[in-house]
């Protein structure tokens, strides 16, 4: 789906999407104890302005440029859209988070 093209895209940046998921293992690598994470999964159902929305789409063809088809983003933002306008949309941004002590 659109998040995992989007995870791709980032990693062709440099990013590591998967590196919340990995921060007890560094922090653990790193000498420290006692180790708390976890993760806040903000979800937003909420209506969202159509200015947001298209800074949204701008940053996502931005970053798909050139690894997914010009087809496939248009298709990706139509089904986007009228999920936008239903009111089915639902956007899921996970915070891992760790705290480690010396």
């Amino acid at each position: 789906g659109l998040g995992n093209l989007q995870a791709i895209a980032l990693q062709h940046q440099g990013a590591d999407p998967e590196l919340g998921r990995r921060l007890p293992e560094l922090f653990h690598a790193a000498g420290l104890k006692k180790v708390e994470n976890g993760v806040l999964g903000g979800q937003w159902t909420h209506p969202i302005d159509q200015r947001t929305w298209q800074s949204e789409w701008d940053t996502l063809e931005q970053d798909l440029s050139g690894l997914v088809e010009p087809k496939r983003i248009a298709a990706l933002r139509r089904m986007d859209a009228e999920a936008w306008q239903a009111g089915r949309r639902v956007l899921f941004v996970p915070t891992f988070y760790a705290i480690g002590y010396k």
